[in-house]
């Protein structure tokens, strides 16, 4: 298994693995889930991540990647991938 080589074969591996939305976060996590198995088919590490809001009710799923030292996420329904995190020390 690998990182993505540039934000750019992100994007596009990204953009052409979105899935339906749905209402509920268990459904959510499910497309997460398999666009978690489509990386691992094509060699890809991607992380399937829920986040439950405690406060507010409201749970998000993302997807999330790495290029280089640079933590990408994206939601699995719109496939359009942000910076989360940079300069990440990498062993």
């Amino acid at each position: 298994m690998r990182n993505f080589e540039s934000l750019n074969k992100l994007q596009l591996w990204a953009s052409s693995h979105k899935q339906t939305y749905y209402n509920y976060a268990d459904d959510q996590y499910a497309t997460a889930l398999a666009i978690q198995q489509a990386a691992m088919e094509d060699g890809y590490l991607v992380s399937a991540c829920i986040s439950w809001g405690h406060a507010t009710g409201y749970s998000h799923v993302i997807c999330e990647a790495m290029v280089g030292t640079t933590v990408y996420y994206w939601f699995p329904q719109d496939g359009i991938v942000n910076i989360y995190m940079a300069d990440i020390p990498v062993d």
